[in-house]
């Protein structure tokens, strides 16, 4: 399977070739500034794998990849993609990603790139609860880093508002994180986003990942 799933990255990493294989698992990414993100294929079964955009927002404590999305196929609105249909299959969604997602074909997105991909993420995602909130809280991060204080506005109305709307013992287990998230200063999350990098070694943007698609 090794070698099948190396075959698949150099596919994709054709297609994406700033991206580069993390530690020869499942995962496509690059960092730039303060996020980490590219397409990991998830696995579903041991036939089927799906291709999920990431995105890992550096500047918080919660080092975790919580911006997640898949993309619909024709043939399954899911996007999983069978191991025996990968060449048909493949191509279509990396053709969707390319066309749904923007920042994915940016060697380096700006901060309005940075909004705009949690906003649209945030407003495509149905759930309710930590999830949506954890994505929140990123983007009023991200804007209090990059100084966007429009942005940061519009997004504490934006989580005080959905809050209000969750029940009460769905608060009581949030609230403290939330605090906590969104009181950070620029000297905090700069030193946040370099504890984070140091301790995963993230993969820059650096003109070496031009390589990245010949050496999965």
């Amino acid at each position: 399977m090794s070698r099948q799933l190396s075959s698949f990255c150099t596919d994709w990493l054709s297609v994406f070739p700033h991206l580069q294989r993390f530690k020869g698992g499942r995962k496509l990414l690059l960092r730039t500034g303060t996020i980490v993100y590219g397409i990991e294929l998830r696995k579903i079964f041991d036939d089927t794998y799906r291709p999920e955009f990431i995105c890992l927002n550096l500047l918080s404590p919660y080092n975790e990849f919580s911006l997640t999305r898949e993309v619909d196929l024709p043939r399954n609105p899911q996007g999983d993609i069978n191991h025996k249909h990968h060449a048909r299959d493949f191509q279509t969604a990396a053709q969707t990603m390319k066309e749904r997602i923007s920042v994915l074909v940016k060697r380096d997105p700006k901060p309005s790139d940075v909004v705009g991909v949690y906003r649209q993420h945030i407003e495509h995602d149905i759930e309710r609860g930590p999830s949506q909130v954890a994505l929140m809280t990123s983007l009023i991060q991200q804007s209090v880093y990059f100084d966007l204080a429009d942005v940061e506005a519009i997004e504490r109305r934006r989580l005080k508002v959905y809050c209000e709307s969750l029940p009460s013992e769905v608060m009581r287990s949030l609230d403290a994180t939330i605090a906590s998230e969104i009181s950070m200063t620029v000297e905090q999350l700069t030193k946040t986003m370099d504890l984070n990098v140091a301790k995963a070694g993230w993969p820059e943007n650096t003109e070496q990942t031009e390589g990245a698609a010949a050496n999965p």
